[in-house]
């Protein structure tokens, strides 16, 4: 099941239905989805930066 990376969001791809969009490689759109996410984490006292993965996606909700 798909689930959408973005802080806060719940929303799941079920039954087919379309609305997930996989994280731009390698260049600025990629990353302006990366900070809009809002998802960082503290290793070792250090400000760490969501990195998608394979399977990451974002749903419709966060586009316009």
């Amino acid at each position: 099941m798909v689930q959408c990376a973005a802080f806060g969001c719940n929303a799941r791809l079920e039954n087919g239905k379309k609305g997930f969009f996989c994280f731009p490689k390698g260049d600025s759109i990629g990353r302006k989805w990366i900070l809009a996410v809002n998802l960082r984490r503290i290793i070792d006292g250090t400000v760490v930066d969501f990195t998608p993965g394979k399977y990451s996606k974002l749903c419709i909700k966060h586009f316009k």
